[in-house]
């Protein structure tokens, strides 16, 4: 039985359902992964995913040519697959998280402006001899949790006496009260934006390693189908290289050395694999 050198035109990526199910199984390989020496990801990880399981698809043919060969690893080519999926399901919560909360300038530059007036009025009971000149130290917008400090130092200590503040600032105590909301609102998104950046960097390590465990299969795929198909001549129709190589002889993979074996994504020899369209994402929110 002959494969289908231009692809399977129906082909299509197995559902999210599936993609969470691989994720979750092959996890403890890309932690353990995560933990070791990883190459760079210098292919875009949506490509990888569809060129993976569409050489999945073109080797079935030859499964049992590719069983009967004592020199290659048969677990892991059957796991290339699942490892593919995984790799789908990792990028698409990295690609989630990256499109989580947005950075918090809007917060910051609101506190900017209610520490302003605060100091100001600040200054002027000072000014006043209502409070004494140094009772509050001030930290500065070096940081922004100095402008926090010091939007609370000062709304604290004009509540605190606001029998005498009040009179001289308007006596209208809600946007000092509104102040104190804004500090705690600011505090509030930053520490959520420092979860959201741990998780985007635990997550994108797993992608990287889940990159590799998934490459690793394929290149053992690449290099039964090479040895299968030497005299026909067509194994990167069957299983696509990930990268730009230049030529080389009948039947061989041709190396770019110059960019250790591996240079800009496109599918091998110029000719355009048929790959699923169906993107992978996470069957639940993350």
């Amino acid at each position: 039985m002959e494969p289908n050198q231009t692809g399977t035109q129906n082909a299509q990526l197995t559902s999210s359902s599936r993609s969470a199910v691989a994720y979750e199984q092959c996890k403890p390989e890309f932690l353990a992964a995560s933990r070791g020496t990883l190459s760079a990801l210098n292919i875009d990880p949506g490509l990888a995913v569809r060129t993976m399981l569409t050489a999945v698809l073109n080797a079935a043919p030859y499964r049992e040519s590719i069983e009967k060969l004592p020199f290659c690893d048969h677990d892991l080519i059957n796991k290339l697959e699942p490892y593919a999926l995984g790799l789908g399901y990792a990028n698409a919560l990295l690609a989630w998280q990256l499109e989580g909360p947005k950075p918090t300038d809007a917060l910051v530059e609101e506190l900017r402006r209610t520490r302003r007036v605060l100091v100001t009025e600040l200054e002027l009971v000072q000014l006043r001899g209502i409070l004494p000149e140094g009772s509050i130290k001030l930290e500065g917008t070096s940081s922004y949790n100095a402008m926090v400090q010091d939007v609370r130092a000062i709304a604290t200590v004009f509540l605190a006496n606001w029998g005498t503040v009040g009179p001289q600032i308007g006596g209208q105590s809600q946007h000092v009260e509104d102040a104190l909301a804004a500090a705690d609102q600011l505090v509030a998104a930053l520490a959520e934006s420092n979860q959201v950046e741990a998780k985007t960097e635990s997550s994108q390590l797993i992608r990287l390693a889940a990159w590799n465990v998934a490459y690793r299969a394929y290149r053992e795929l690449e290099r039964v189908i090479d040895y299968l198909r030497f005299h026909d001549g067509d194994a990167q129709l069957i299983v696509p290289s990930l990268f730009i190589r230049g030529k080389g002889k009948r039947g061989e993979r041709p190396v770019d050395e110059a960019n250790g074996g591996q240079a800009e994504p496109s599918p091998a020899g110029g000719e355009t694999p048929n790959l699923p369209i169906t993107p992978v994402g996470p069957s639940k929110p993350f």
